[in-house]
């Protein structure tokens, strides 16, 4: 209910409240919790803070790509150190079947996802897009992407990329 929590999203779109609501963190950072339910993502989510954690209640946090969008979530170069948990994210590939069609940009450094599940996604479940930086994909999985799970589309020279995957089923 409205008196358990901040910020009660109750929207055709939940990305753009979510986004609000990490742009209203302190400049240290925070968490933003997401309750179990289904989030329609309508706009895409532009994370843009260092130091900030998104943790979902597991399977039953569900965000789902809701309108034509390329991106559901798009991790920005300024939002090192961040870390989603304990969700899935839902390309909803049925009605958006294009390749360029992502679930998570991710463009910062030391970025960790701990018990996500990307899937149906016409594009990358995640794609990785700096040379520069240290991901960590553990305890999630992976799956019915059209490109790629997991892809890295730095532009030309040596990728400095640390990519861990631990326990996944990808």
């Amino acid at each position: 209910t409205v008196n358990d929590v901040d910020v009660l999203i109750e929207s055709d779109d939940a990305g753009s409240a979510i986004t609000a609501a990490i742009s209203s963190l302190p400049d240290v950072g925070g968490e933003i919790v997401l309750m179990h339910g289904n989030y329609p993502i309508a706009t895409t989510i532009q994370h843009n803070k260092s130091n900030v954690v998104m943790r979902g209640m597991g399977k039953a946090t569900r965000l789902y790509r809701a309108a034509d969008i390329p991106y559901v979530i798009v991790i920005l170069a300024n939002a090192n150190g961040t870390k989603y948990c304990n969700m899935c994210v839902d390309g909803t590939r049925e009605s958006y079947d294009t390749w360029d069609y992502t679930n998570f940009e991710v463009s910062c450094s030391e970025c960790s996802m701990d018990g996500v599940f990307c899937y149906n996604s016409g594009g990358h479940g995640i794609k990785l897009s700096r040379l520069e930086y240290d991901f960590a994909f553990s305890g999630g999985g992976v799956d019915n992407c059209g490109n790629c799970g997991i892809g890295h589309t730095g532009t030309s020279g040596t990728p400095k990329t640390t990519l861990i995957v631990r326990d996944t089923s990808i």
